[in-house]
């Protein structure tokens, strides 16, 4: 397999799939690449929430002092593998300063939320004008909050939401039970954001690349590129386990991996790889029929026509693969603490890394060092939410249109 093309994308996730449609679609010549199977990665095991509500930084104002009674206690959804790597412990510094402020906390949310609101668009132009079969769960996003301290955060992000023009309810406890009677006392308070939807993540990947296909995209799965062959400042080659590849244009959008590919040409990234973990059970019979964030045991549960998934943790331990089941364990007690839901019927665990800034906004743009490279990596929680909208900017670069959003803000 040696072969020219227009745009050779890196990656099969939902950024990498939602380049290769919006490049189809223009009419240009589109490669994909993805080492193992499409939507292998955190595309695979997330919960699939669509939300302008949680766009946010990660590091909301306080969460430093959280996180670090969650290390002293030695359990809850934060853990840190203390280790000798100078750029994780600037990268953690940077992570915490982001989030030391509400005003830069502010700003963060909205530079996220233009490229979410976009997103959220573009997913009703899919499914209503492209057809694609796939569900849009659009009943909103419950917010719980099970302790004063919780709920106090939780008010506040409220008020935040608000000032941008997103809805967001408060919910009194006896609202709250009587709108979710899965939900075990004692809610405090709880939040319902009725923008927010969520989706299935693998079927969306893969429907999404079905459409790629059908307008042209080639998408080759099981090849894993070795090396980016630079001369000056241009990519000439791409080396991979299938042979070599010539693009115009080479999109590096493989997750945490991306690092490593931009550092071999001689760009650097500020990213951290950030694993989550989940839980899919089969559908139960009680299963909530909306999404729910339970905001003190940080947990996510998403239900889809036959399987209810439940994720969430932050774990910082480089590309460390070990699956740790007092994680997954975390995971379980949650859910039997705070929900009326059989949890019996396992049909599978899962780990994976998140690519994260330290600032909380992604990274989109044309590299500086070589021209003919565009990075489309670091959504953290947010890579279902914004997939859509970042394969269309990444397009736009590409082609050189005006994206009505200000790059700079994504820029790296």
């Amino acid at each position: 397999m040696d072969q020219h093309t227009q745009v050779l994308i890196v990656g099969g996730g939902i950024i990498g799939v939602s380049v290769a449609y919006y490049a189809a679609r223009a009419g240009l010549q589109v490669t994909l690449l993805e080492r193992h199977r499409l939507a292998a990665g955190s595309s695979f095991g997330n919960t699939g929430l669509l939300t302008l509500c949680d766009s946010h930084p990660l590091a909301v104002p306080g969460s430093a002092w959280k996180g670090l009674k969650w290390l002293l206690q030695g359990r809850g959804p934060l853990y840190i593998h203390p280790r000798l790597d100078a750029r994780f412990w600037l990268w953690l510094w940077r992570f915490a300063r982001s989030g030391g402020d509400w005003e830069t906390f502010r700003r963060g949310w909205a530079h996220n939320l233009a490229l979410s609101r976009l997103s959220l668009e573009l997913y009703e132009e899919l499914v209503e004008q492209e057809g694609l079969p796939v569900r849009l769960y659009r009943a909103g996003v419950y917010h719980l909050a099970y302790t004063p301290e919780a709920w106090e955060e939780t008010r506040r992000l409220v008020h935040e939401a608000q000032a941008l023009g997103l809805q967001a309810h408060m919910l009194p406890p006896a609202e709250v039970f009587a709108r979710l009677p899965h939900v075990r006392a004692p809610v405090v308070g709880g939040v319902f954001c009725p923008e927010d939807a969520h989706v299935d993540p693998a079927a969306l990947v893969h429907a999404l690349a079905d459409r790629a296909r059908h307008h042209g995209a080639r998408i080759h799965e099981g090849v894993e590129v070795l090396h980016l062959s630079r001369n000056d400042a241009r990519v000439t080659q791409v080396w991979t386990t299938h042979g070599v590849f010539h693009a115009d244009w080479v999109v590096l959008a493989a997750g945490v991996w991306t690092r490593v590919l931009a550092q071999s040409i001689g760009i650097s990234l500020d990213l951290e790889p950030a694993k989550g973990y989940s839980l899919t059970l089969r559908r139960p019979e009680n299963a909530p029929p909306v999404a729910l964030l339970l905001d003190e045991p940080k947990l996510a549960v998403t239900v889809f026509e036959d399987r209810l998934r439940l994720a969430g943790l932050l774990e910082l331990s480089g590309m460390d693969p070990r699956l740790r089941w007092e994680r997954v364990r975390h995971l379980m007690d949650a859910a039997n603490q705070y929900l009326h839901v059989d949890t019996s019927a396992v049909l599978g665990v899962w780990r994976g890394w998140r690519p994260c800034t330290a600032h909380g906004r992604p990274y989109i743009g044309r590299a500086r060092e070589v021209r003919n490279v565009v990075i489309a990596t670091g959504h953290c929680t947010l890579g279902m939410t914004q997939g859509p909208a970042t394969g269309r900017l990444v397009v736009d670069l590409i082609l050189g249109h005006p994206s009505g959003l200000d790059m700079q803000l994504y820029a790296f």
